[in-house]
């Protein structure tokens, strides 16, 4: 099993201004004294869109779990409440969430099923990965499949 912690890709793309030869600075994107807070901004902004869009396609998302080999996959686990939204991300946040609800439990209840094909529960699939949350099916909202890892949004 392999696992990793959370690197929001659009935190990966402050590296193609590297690879281009400049700063972002240079870019125009950060003033010296605020790179710390971008880099910050960055991530929250990478991790929301990958939250919103896993909401937003959860049966694909539902597809993609049944048809991965939970032994080999990265897994990373996202607690939503931890990522500083403006108020208009709140506000996205809480109509997506309600207008899911019921796909949320499917979701939820797809995660149970592929599990216990492998006769682990989740909380026991998350210390086999290495990862030190306690995390109740409950509180998972999403996942992201498609990226490649298995992304598991909580709040």
């Amino acid at each position: 099993m392999r696992a990793r912690t959370l690197i929001p890709a659009a935190v990966l793309s402050l590296g193609m201004f590297a690879a281009a030869g400049c700063s972002e600075q240079s870019a125009g994107l950060v003033a010296p004294e605020s790179e710390a807070s971008f880099q910050r901004q960055t991530a929250t902004q990478g991790a929301f869109g990958g939250l919103i869009a896993a909401l937003n396609n959860i049966n694909a998302q539902i597809i993609a779990l049944n048809n991965i080999d939970i032994q080999d996959v990265d897994v990373r686990v996202v607690d939503i409440n931890t990522l500083n939204l403006t108020v208009q991300q709140v506000r996205i946040l809480n109509n997506v969430l309600n207008n899911n609800n019921v796909q949320i439990d499917v979701l939820r209840n797809a995660i149970i099923e592929v599990l216990s094909r492998n006769d682990i529960t989740l909380q026991d699939f998350l210390n086999n990965n290495d990862i030190d949350v306690n995390v109740d099916i409950g509180q998972v909202v999403a996942i992201d499949v498609l990226s490649g890892d298995l992304i598991i949004f909580v709040q």
